[in-house]
């Protein structure tokens, strides 16, 4: 039998690393460079000073210190004495840091400088001089905990995770994922109460490397990253994965001189890293996945470029680590089967420091082996090549700013404020994608609360990290018609808050900054002199707020200014300040580089891809199944002609100079891939980059004697038009015929559209202002859940067929009234709609092609709007019908208006279903095809990602009307939409 291995504990590890290297250097801060043998001379007098001043082994000791290097100093002097140390943030309030240090029984804390806390001790660490060694022989042993790290607070009272000498020892020493030796010089990015810095700091001292300690009030200025990577030779570096996110956009450069980069705490974008991993191929990027309850990282994956993007996994685990995938009953469960994650091995904490026993407690033992395993919370599967997928979140629990928050135990955190009757929080997502906090209050009957007061009082009873960037007190709190709360109706009423100071059209300089400061931290700001941390700022956020004032002043100012600025009035003023005495330096103007404007339709459309970048819901994919004699060489040749064509499938968009704006890539060449398999579209189906292009897609697929054709676009410069005109010019050219050369190019079309619509623009203001002033707003649909706050919106269809005799019946009624087939059916989507809402009043959309000049040129375009139609009674009599008609042709003609004052108008009429539901007729001219030799339907795939709740597709099939009936299966059951499917056809029966 083999015996089990010896694990030494910290101190005899770092005590190696001395011996074995004594003159390498093993920190760098700022200036400053220090020897294994110097830093062991230094903490060795430090651990004399500390024994002298009563610290002794198994003491329970807090470090408040945010010098680096000191920092560093105290933990290896505490390690020595075989003490533990607890890192706390000088953010923390004087009541949070007493009730931890009670908490964790912490018999003294460490600082450099007089705080008022009746707990600390400070000793004059700077007048500490190097003595010589006089240490006891404390006998520490590697089960002895090292460290406490308190937890992000996920219960409302953060837990003491206890992690102890060997727990630290398998993470960084010899493992087989990522073998750290005396060659990796660390880039310390992480905040010293985040479990980054014990990868960081032991994984450099254990293995004699180099840690480059760095500012931490700096980390996200990547200019000062980067000189200190250069100038100090780093090569390995962590940082948390929205930063990374940050960093590729800002400064991709950052990379260059990195060999291992680990990449953690949120979920990894695979855009992100093909775009380093393409600058820099020899760069090794890895996922690292695990909870401060198991040592910093549980699993790794090492990413390579992936041109599919699909979702990168968490890895194997690391040595001596073991991961489950159970179910409801702890039975483990097949590969490709959804469970929830436990974890076990050397990484696992020896628990909490209070730890109770329940029924969901985290700790649990293992069934398989000694030790305990961890219940993560996250839902995961593992493939067959034991290779672990993260899947999502079990409970309300969320990573916020970096830090894991539950949302049930924020709600328990206001119900302890006096007056507070009841509560909800919800999840918001903002412009950028990031998750605020938002909550909704009911007081106690004859309570007067402000939501000041009640921010204030939050403060204090939670720890600082938790931040609510929206409060509103309201007379009850929402519910739906199952009698549970409404969440939806939760954000509606949350988001007045912010959006009532957005929509000025003029404002002082002062005004504009707190506008851009709000909408960046999706929160109202009353009151200027408060911090920017009262309100939730973090690093990243800081990032945006100053990029956009920036663009907005032309001034240069730093992410810092904000952190350092003790309120926010005073960084307002040195916005105002800089405005007065520098100009911001930007480039020339690019639209006389190739650039021009992106039409009205183009750009929700990228603010949408701006959110949701990595979004498949305005894809536009086509397959066909090709006949068995097609010349493959030649269908290649006349579908790169055709992309050749067409320059709007070789466009790019970005912003600059706070513009939208688009180019044509001239040097971009036709790209048509090859696959040796059936099609899969839920890996062709991937999103497309805007910015870097192409905005096509082309994969021939073969297996055996079948073969495909697949061709996905993206929304923002083709429509259904468009797909009509490739599908033709690819079928001409390869039938040898000869394509006249355009008459209009895309930039033509672009530029006549946009004067067409600038021309137009003041009526058709006012025609939907007159629309909108008989308008009372309609109510929700009928949901089966309101819920559904994910980015990501799960797209389902149910399928029906409008018979040839109901069909025939709705086409003699329509060439009756004279009216168009489609007009036909938005008169009886319209009634639909007042029956299943009970609404006097309704509003949906309809995609619809605009009137200017070039509309109908066969050039690939995306000249499609979105057209709203309002309806204020049912179809009672022919004078109502004849009245809807009327105003749904002016509307037709009335269509250039941005589609965020349709919302805003919406809105004003406390209206905010902006994307509820749409119906769209495919007539059949524009769908029935000959394409290469066969008979085919231009029909786009159903997305995965629905952009309604409810989008009803209507293809014509000359005798038939063919229904794709799309929904989001987070609100609606298939049952449901099978009674909504019955409703819809019996008012068609009906129809007369």
């Amino acid at each position: 039998m083999k015996s089990k291995e010896k694990v030494m504990a910290i101190n005899e590890e770092f005590q190696n690393s001395i011996e074995k290297y004594p003159d390498k250097v093993a920190i760098v801060y700022e200036k400053e460079k220090l020897t294994y043998k110097e830093l062991d001379l230094i903490s060795s007098s430090r651990t004399n000073y500390l024994l002298n001043h009563g610290v002794k082994h198994g003491d329970r000791i807090g470090v408040l210190i945010e010098d680096s290097l000191e920092f560093v100093i105290s933990i290896i002097s505490l390690i020595k004495i075989g003490a533990c140390y607890i890192p706390i943030s000088k953010k923390e309030n004087s009541e949070y840091i007493n009730n931890l240090v009670i908490e964790a029984n912490i018999s003294k804390v460490l600082s450099i400088s007089s705080m008022d806390y009746p707990c600390l001790i400070y000793p004059r660490f700077n007048e500490v001089m190097a003595i010589e060694k006089n240490q006891p022989n404390i006998g520490i042993r590697d089960t002895n905990i090292a460290y406490i790290m308190f937890t992000s607070g996920t219960t409302g009272e953060p837990k003491g995770v206890q992690i102890s000498h060997s727990n630290i020892i398998n993470l960084v020493k010899n493992d087989v994922y990522l073998k750290l030796t005396e060659n990796n010089i660390f880039l310390q990015t992480g905040a010293f109460s985040f479990d980054a810095t014990t990868f960081e700091i032991w994984g450099a001292l254990l293995n004699g490397g180099t840690v480059v300690l760095t500012d931490l009030s700096s980390v996200t200025n990547f200019d000062y990253l980067s000189e200190l990577i250069i100038r100090n030779k780093v090569n390995t570096m962590w940082l948390t994965s929205p930063l990374f996110s940050i960093a590729v956009e800002k400064k991709i450069s950052l990379f260059d001189c990195i060999m291992h980069l680990i990449i953690g705490g949120d979920i990894v974008r695979p855009e992100d890293t093909n775009k380093t991993l393409k600058r820099n191929p020899s760069l090794s990027i890895y996922n690292g996945y695990g909870p401060t309850e198991c040592t910093t990282f549980t699993t790794l994956y090492k990413i390579e470029f992936d041109p599919l993007e699909k979702p990168i996994p968490i890895g194997k685990p690391l040595k001596n680590v073991s991961v489950y995938i159970f179910d409801e009953n702890l039975k483990e469960l097949k590969s490709g089967v959804i469970g929830e994650l436990y974890i076990g091995g050397a990484g696992v904490s020896p628990g909490y420091i209070k730890e109770t026993i329940s029924e969901d407690s985290k700790f649990i033992s293992n069934p398989f082996a000694d030790g305990k395993l961890y219940r993560s919370g996250d839902l995961a599967k593992m493939d067959t090549n034991g290779v672990i997928h993260f899947v999502g979140r079990k409970d309300r629990q969320f990573k916020i700013r970096g830090f894991r928050v539950e949302l049930s135990a924020v709600e328990n955190v206001l119900s302890k404020i006096n007056g507070v009757q009841s509560v909800a929080v919800t999840i918001s997502i903002d412009s950028t994608g990031r998750k605020n906090l938002v909550a909704c209050i009911k007081l106690n009957e004859g309570f007067q609360l402000t939501e000041d007061e009640i921010r204030n009082e939050f403060k204090i009873l939670a720890p600082s990290h938790i931040v609510l960037s929206v409060i509103k007190i309201v007379p009850s709190i929402p519910m739906n018609r199952n009698g549970k709360i409404d969440y939806k109706k939760i954000l509606d009423l949350t988001n007045e808050n912010v959006k009532s100071e957005i929509d000025a059209e003029t404002l002082s300089p002062e005004r504009t900054v707190q506008q851009i400061i709000q909408k960046n931290m999706d929160t109202k700001i009353d009151d200027t002199s408060i911090s920017f941390f009262d309100i939730g700022l973090d690093s990243l956020t800081s990032i945006y707020v100053a990029d956009e004032i920036n663009k907005t002043f032309q001034i240069n100012i730093e992410p810092t200014d904000m952190i350092l600025s003790p309120t926010i009035d005073s960084f307002i003023q040195l916005v105002l300040t800089k405005k007065t005495s520098e100009r911001y330096v930007t480039k020339s103007d690019s639209y006389e580089n190739g650039y021009f404007e992106l039409l009205n339709q183009q750009t929700p459309l990228y603010v949408d891809y701006s959110i949701n970048p990595n979004s498949t819901r305005y894809n536009v994919p086509l397959l066909f199944e090709l006949p068995n004699n097609i010349d493959i060489n030649k269908l290649m040749e006349a579908i790169e002609n055709t992309i050749n064509r067409h320059d709007g499938l070789k466009t790019k968009f970005n912003i600059e100079g706070g513009k939208l704006q688009q180019q044509i890539d001239q040097y971009c060449s036709p790209n048509i891939m090859f696959a040796n398999t059936i099609p899969n579209l839920e890996e062709l189906i991937t999103p497309f980059d805007l910015e870097n292009g192409p905005l096509y897609k082309v994969v021939i697929l073969t297996k055996g004697s079948n073969r495909w054709l697949f061709m996905d676009f993206h929304h923002i410069v083709v429509d259904g038009f468009s797909l009509k005109v490739i599908l033709e010019d690819i079928e001409a050219v390869y039938l040898s015929n000869t394509l006249p050369p355009l008459k209009y190019s895309y930039r033509d079309i672009v530029i006549s559209s946009r004067k067409y619509f600038e021309e137009n623009q003041s009526n058709s203001e006012e025609f939907w202002k007159m629309i909108f002033s008989n308008y009372s707003g309609m109510s929700s649909l009928p949901y089966d859940s309101s819920s559904n706050e994910s980015s990501i919106k799960n797209n389902k269809k149910i399928d029906f067929t409008i018979s040839q005799n109901l069909y025939l019946s709705l086409k003699e009624w329509c060439k009756l009234n004279n009216f168009t087939v489609f007009e036909g059916l938005v008169i009886c989507y319209k009634d639909f709609l007042h029956e299943i809402t009970g609404s006097e009043s309704i509003s949906f959309a309809t995609p619809t092609r605009e009137f200017s000049q070039l509309s109908n040129v066969p050039t690939v375009s995306m000249l499609t709007n979105t057209l709203w139609i309002m309806s204020n009674k049912p179809s009672k009599n022919s004078l109502v019908i004849e009245d809807f008609i009327y105003k749904l042709r002016k509307a037709q003609g009335n269509q250039s208006i941005e589609s965020e004052q349709i919302y805003n108008l919406k809105r004003s009429k406390n209206d905010n279903n902006i994307d509820e539901t749409l119906i769209a007729y495919h007539d059949y001219e524009s769908i029935k095809k000959s394409f290469l030799g066969q008979k085919i339907l231009s029909k786009p795939i159903v997305p995965t990602e629905g952009m309604f709740s409810l989008n009803m597709q209507i293809y014509d099939l000359g005798d038939s009307l063919n229904v794709e009936w799309e929904y989001l299966s987070d609100l609606f059951e298939f049952e449901t939409m099978q009674t909504l499917v019955e409703i819809f056809s019996n008012i068609l029966k009906e129809l007369r």
